[in-house]
C-alpha cells in the first residue's frame, strides 16, 4: 500500500485529532530506499555464483564481502520501514498518509539509513578495492527501537510481516556459506550461526502465535520482546553471513563462556529480559508489585524465589498463583524438609524454562 499523493482533507482533519503526523518525508524515503531491493537481488547472484563455482566466502574479496554485507543491511530497513508504514495505512485506512508520532520516528529510524547502505554497496560493485571495515565497526545493531508507554499495534504487525523475508533469505545465506565450508573452525562458526538463527525463528515462530491468537494487553510484551529478539538476531547472523572474516575472533567461544556476547535469545540479557516481560505480565493480571522475590538467571533457565520472611502464606499463594496464569500451568506443592512443603509452578515463557516457588510452613499447607 502506498500513500495518496494528496491526502484528502477528510483525513487531514482526522490525523490532527488524532495528533498524527504527515508521512511525506516518508514515503520520499521509502521510494528512494528501494534501489535496496536491486542491490539485494545483485548481491544474491554473487551468491549464487560462489556457490555454483565452489568459491568459499572465507576467501571472498573484501569489496565482495562488503557488497553482500551492505546489501542485506539495506534490505532489511527498508523491509521493516516499508511493513511499518504498511501496518499503519491498513489499520486506520481513514488516515492513510499520517502516522502516530512513535510510528513515525522508528519508520524514519529505518528508512533514513538505507541510503547510506545502498551507496556503499553500489561503491563495493564499482571499487575492487573497497572494504567496509575500514569505515565502520562491524557486526552493527539495529537502529534503537522507540520506546514508548503503549507500542502501537501495528509496530507488531509491521514486525510479523517482515519476518519471513528476513528468515528466508538468512537460511540461503547460511546454506551458501554451510555448503563452501572446508574447516574445522569454519564448521563451528556455521553451527553457532545456525543456532542462532534457529533461536530467533523460534522467538518468531512464539511471538506470532501469541499475536494470532488475538490481541492479549498482558501478551503484548512477551509478543513485542520476542519478534525484536529475532530481527536483531537475523540483522546479526545476515551480516555475519555475507562477511564471514568477522568471525576470527571466534565469537561463539565468548557466548559460550558469558552468554552475554550477542545479547540475543539464550544468553543471560535474554533471560533478564524475557524475566522483566513475564513480571510485566503477571503485574498486569494483579501481582504484587512490591512481594520480596529474589531472580536467578542463566542461558536457558529463570528461577524465582518468592521469600517467605514476614510474607503470609495466603499472600504468597496468591502471588504464584498470578505467576502460574501467565505461565498456563497449575502449581503443585511436594514435600521439602523438617514439616515443610514447597509450592512450586513450573513451565515456559517464551523460550526459557521457569520455575517460581515459595516454602511453606507445616501450618500453612493446603488441607
Amino acid at each position: 500500500m502506498t500513500q495518496p499523493s494528496k491526502p484528502p482533507l477528510a483525513a487531514k482533519l482526522r490525523a490532527a485529532l488524532a495528533g498524527e503526523r504527515d508521512t511525506a518525508t516518508l514515503e520520499a524515503l521509502r521510494s528512494a530506499g528501494r534501489a535496496a531491493y536491486d542491490e539485494l537481488m545483485a548481491a544474491e547472484l554473487v551468491r549464487e555464483d560462489q556457490v555454483v563455482d565452489q568459491v568459499t566466502p572465507w576467501a571472498a574479496t573484501q569489496a565482495v564481502s562488503s557488497q553482500l554485507l551492505a546489501a542485506w543491511n539495506g534490505f532489511v530497513l527498508q523491509t521493516l520501514g516499508e511493513a511499518l508504514l504498511d501496518a499503519d495505512y491498513a489499520a486506520d485506512k481513514a488516515t492513510v498518509g499520517f502516522v502516530p508520532e512513535a510510528t513515525h520516528g522508528q519508520a524514519y529510524a529505518w528508512l533514513s539509513e538505507v541510503p547510506e547502505w545502498i551507496a556503499r554497496a553500489r561503491q563495493a560493485r564499482a571499487d575492487p578495492g573497497y572494504d567496509l571495515t575500514a569505515d565502520i565497526d562491524l557486526p552493527l545493531r539495529l537502529p534503537a527501537w522507540i520506546v514508548v508507554e503503549s507500542l502501537p499495534a501495528e509496530h507488531v504487525t509491521a514486525m510479523m510481516s517482515a519476518a519471513p523475508a528476513l528468515r528466508a533469505r538468512v537460511d540461503a545465506a547460511l546454506y551458501a556459506l554451510e555448503h563452501t565450508t572446508v574447516t574445522e573452525e569454519q564448521t563451528q562458526a556455521v553451527n553457532w550461526l545456525k543456532k542462532l538463527a534457529s533461536q530467533a525463528a523460534a522467538a518468531a515462530d512464539y511471538a506470532g502465535a501469541l499475536h494470532s491468537a488475538g490481541r492479549d494487553a498482558n501478551l503484548s510484551g512477551t509478543t513485542e520482546t520476542n519478534f525484536k529478539r529475532a530481527l536483531e538476531t537475523w540483522f546479526y547472523v545476515g551480516q555475519l553471513a555475507a562477511m564471514p572474516r568477522l568471525l576470527a575472533s571466534r565469537p561463539w567461544e565468548t557466548s559460550a563462556q558469558t552468554g552475554t556476547s550477542t545479547d540475543t535469545g539464550g544468553s543471560i540479557t535474554g533471560a533478564l529480559q524475557t524475566a522483566t516481560a513475564m513480571v510485566e505480565s503477571a503485574t498486569k493480571l494483579g501481582a504484587n508489585p512490591t512481594m520480596d522475590i529474589s531472580i536467578k538467571v542463566d542461558k536457558e533457565t529463570i528461577e524465582l524465589h518468592i521469600h517467605s520472611y514476614k510474607v503470609p502464606a495466603n499472600d504468597r499463594r496468591a502471588l504464584l498463583a498470578v505467576y502460574a496464569r501467565v505461565l498456563n500451568i497449575h502449581p503443585l506443592e511436594s514435600p521439602f524438609d523438617r514439616g515443610r512443603t514447597q509450592l512450586e509452578a513450573t513451565g515456559t515463557f517464551g523460550t526459557y524454562k521457569v520455575k517460581i516457588w515459595t516454602l511453606l510452613e507445616g501450618k500453612d499447607r493446603s488441607k
